[in-house]
């Protein structure tokens, strides 16, 4: 394991395992993320703007 991973599988294909992955996680069990479903695979994209729609 690297310096900054957490071990917890990433909900998102393109998030890697570090640091941000467990609150990602915990934001999508609680509503408060949703992501987007492409492939049948769920992606954060990251690098998109944020909305609050």
């Amino acid at each position: 394991m690297a310096f900054g991973e957490t071990g917890e599988d990433p909900i998102f294909a393109d998030m890697p395992d570090n640091w941000s992955t467990a609150a990602l996680n915990k934001a999508v069990e609680n509503q408060l993320l949703k992501g987007y479903e492409e492939g049948g695979k769920m992606l954060i994209k990251a690098d998109n703007p944020l909305t609050r729609a």
